[in-house]
């Protein structure tokens, strides 16, 4: 609840007659502390913590004039403090007496420090993610992340970042700052009374076709006794906008009693929408109808959200002797994507006669 700070202003040396004085509120400048060296032992004056208080926040600033009446001796000034919800230690403001009538003067104390004692508990709260991840298409300008302070927060407090490349180097790569996304700040400020804060974290564009990368952003260091919550990391997705057609492997061997080879064909990057490729099979050693047979059409389609397919090509088991034979594969006319890297490739039965 707000208070009251109720000052007392007394006639001192006589009360005959009518006087007045004139009262005011003002700003409250900290005094400059000095530091007295003795032999041997340094002595530090008393530091005065205080801090100015701001008029129309933490106090309702006044201004007027006392009359004493004859033979009246005291009067009381009371001036409304405002009970805010932040921690800001012990405050004050200054009060003034100017303008003495009636023949009386100003005392030794004409000016005084009103301090304003904190009955709020510090909150500094603890730092989280918003999420534990977020996933961004390469080609959008920015991701958005948000940290959130829980439990209380009427101090400023600051908490720091460290990114890294997050990969498992199997499905997914790290992406790294300055290649893949911008340089993150070093530190992330909260003023008294904020609990949330989002970073626009801009997005890099490179025009490669690549699996999709990940970075991580850890949490550490807070200031001002606020600490780290458990959801400490969170991992970026930069989802990759090109899309590239390739073999998964290039060489595929098996048995002519087997019956049939798999070849397997994947698309990396994005995998939005529909996408194409022929798929060639030129005769080699192996003859086409002979011994193995053409799928009925060259083309293989991907259906949006589809990144790899298995094509059958059926193996002919002849009864003639007869050595190792190979054949060629090739990719060409992709639509829906580029051509990636690995498009040659072939394909070798072993005899079983």
């Amino acid at each position: 609840a707000d208070g009251v700070a109720t000052i007392t202003v007394r006639r001192t040396g006589g009360s005959n007659g009518e006087v007045s004085v004139d009262f005011a509120t003002d700003d409250w400048v900290k005094p400059r502390q000095a530091t007295w060296i003795k032999r041997h032992t340094d002595l530090l004056y008393p530091t005065d913590n205080d801090t100015p208080a701001t008029a129309g926040e933490d106090y309702t600033a006044q201004a007027g004039t006392l009359t004493f009446a004859d033979g009246e001796t005291e009067k009381t000034i009371t001036i409304d403090l405002t009970d805010d919800a932040w921690f800001e230690g012990g405050e004050a403001f200054a009060l003034k007496l100017t303008n003495a009538t009636g023949g009386a003067e100003l005392g030794s104390r004409s000016s005084l420090k009103v301090h304003i004692d904190s009955d709020d508990a510090k909150q500094a709260g603890e730092f989280v993610w918003g999420a534990a991840s977020y996933v961004v298409t390469e080609g959008t300008p920015s991701v958005n992340v948000t940290i959130q302070r829980l439990g209380g927060g009427n101090v400023e407090a600051a908490v720091h970042l460290y990114d890294t490349g997050a990969g498992n180097g199997w499905s997914t790569a790290s992406a790294w700052a300055g290649s893949d996304y911008a340089y993150l700040p070093w530190e992330v400020v909260f003023a008294a009374g904020e609990m949330s804060k989002t970073i626009s974290i801009p997005i890099v564009d490179d025009g490669s076709t690549e699996r999709d990368e990940v970075f991580s952003i850890q949490l550490y260091s807070p200031s001002n006794d606020a600490t780290i919550g458990a959801l400490a990391t969170t991992q970026v997705t930069i989802q990759d906008n090109d899309s590239a057609i390739e073999f998964a492997q290039s060489n595929y061997v098996v048995n002519e009693s087997t019956g049939v080879m798999q070849i397997k064909i994947r698309r990396i990057g994005s995998t939005a929408g529909t996408a194409t490729v022929d798929l060639n099979i030129n005769s080699g050693g192996a003859t086409a109808g002979q011994d193995f047979i053409k799928p009925p059409s060259p083309t293989v389609t991907f259906a949006d959200g589809e990144f790899e397919k298995l094509v059958d090509i059926a193996i002919v088991d002849d009864v003639f002797a007869e050595g190792d034979e190979s054949f060629y594969l090739s990719l060409s006319n992709a639509t829906g994507a580029k051509l990636g890297t690995y498009l040659w490739g072939g394909g070798k039965i072993l005899a079983s006669d």
